[in-house]
């Protein structure tokens, strides 16, 4: 195979929702584009995936992942410069692949691969440009089809919100705001996040009489995100913290409605009302929570349209893309 058709493929964990699973299914479209792929995990997250424990982070079939450190940086370079081609492809949420990847040598001829939503401020755009300027949340990223038809199991007793991804302060405020007016006087309902305890959202919910109903339970790895997807009534996210674009994706193919809460949301905002799925347009955030409590036929629509969308982003669809945007004669015969 010609040398510019060998890829290293660093995948950096740096946002809500990423894994290191995630790498390997990139990995599959390149190949399946006609490439040769070599795979380097940057890893910034802060629990474990199931399907690929820490303690098998350094032997991982196909898979070499280093710390987001400074240690791991230089590991990393030093990877880098042994890769066996020509080409590397940056798969992170914020744009360019923010400072991480300026220790990519400049000789290299490196790309971005947008992985995800990135808030507009408060973070350090990279030196990459994207493999494509189509800036949409979930424009690099696929859902696998899951085989057999697996159940999930409820990890909640009753009728929830989730908030799969961190809140943040502002957005946080916002969510548990509306919740109280939406669902104050509902005590079948719940707003379940998956996030350690934050001191002034819990004192915001205190505030608002609510504090008994809102549970902070704690990033969730891979399987059990899938659990509370597949249950949850809908997803709410701010924003204000990177988003994985499979997070959203695999929100979409479970059935579970997507809610986006705040400014920072507006870019998920306008990608899910261009996909067809804002079931909540011209509703206040209280209003959509609980059009969503109501389970209107606006919101069960949309969980079709999601399903939908969800599939169109599949491994043979983003080939397609990648062959399109790496260009070469092999990969646009593949």
């Amino acid at each position: 195979m010609d040398r510019e058709n060998r890829v290293l493929l660093i995948e950096h964990l740096d946002a809500s929702g990423a894994a290191i699973a995630d790498a390997s299914v990139r990995a599959a479209a390149l190949r399946a584009a006609g490439c040769d792929v070599e795979v380097v995990v940057l890893d910034a997250s802060e629990h474990d995936d199931l399907q690929y424990p820490a303690r098998m982070r350094r032997n991982g079939p196909g898979v070499e992942a280093y710390c987001d450190d400074a240690c791991g940086r230089e590991l990393l370079r030093k990877r880098v410069a042994r890769a066996r081609g020509e080409r590397v492809l940056w798969a992170s949420a914020t744009p360019g692949g923010g400072d991480a990847a300026r220790l990519l040598p400049a000789d290299v001829t490196a790309h971005w691969w947008p992985s995800g939503h990135a808030p507009l401020h408060g973070i350090t755009r990279g030196p990459l440009e994207p493999l494509w300027r189509d800036g949409a949340p979930c424009s690099g990223s696929l859902v696998e089809r899951e085989s057999g038809g697996r159940s999930r199991l409820s990890l909640w007793d009753g009728v929830f919100i989730l908030a799969p991804a961190p809140l943040g302060r502002e957005g946080g405020k916002a969510i548990i705001d509306a919740f109280a007016e939406a669902a104050g006087d509902r005590d079948e309902m719940d707003l379940v996040v998956c996030d350690h305890a934050s001191e002034d959202l819990e004192a915001r919910a205190h505030a608002r009489g609510i504090s008994l109903r809102v549970h902070f339970v704690g990033p969730a790895p891979r399987e059990a995100e899938a659990a509370w997807l597949a249950t949850a009534t809908v997803a709410v996210v701010s924003g204000e913290v990177p988003l994985s674009g499979g997070l959203l994706l695999r929100a979409l193919a479970n059935g579970c409605p997507i809610l986006p809460a705040g400014h920072a949301a507006e870019p998920i905002a306008r990608w899910l009302t261009a996909h067809g799925t804002d079931w909540h347009r011209g509703l206040t955030l209280a209003e959509s929570l609980a059009a969503a409590l109501d389970r209107t036929r606006d919101l069960q629509d949309a969980r079709d349209r999601g399903r939908e969308v969800a599939a169109a982003h599949s491994t043979s669809a983003l080939t397609a893309r990648l062959a399109s945007a790496l260009g070469s004669e092999d990969v646009r015969a593949a």
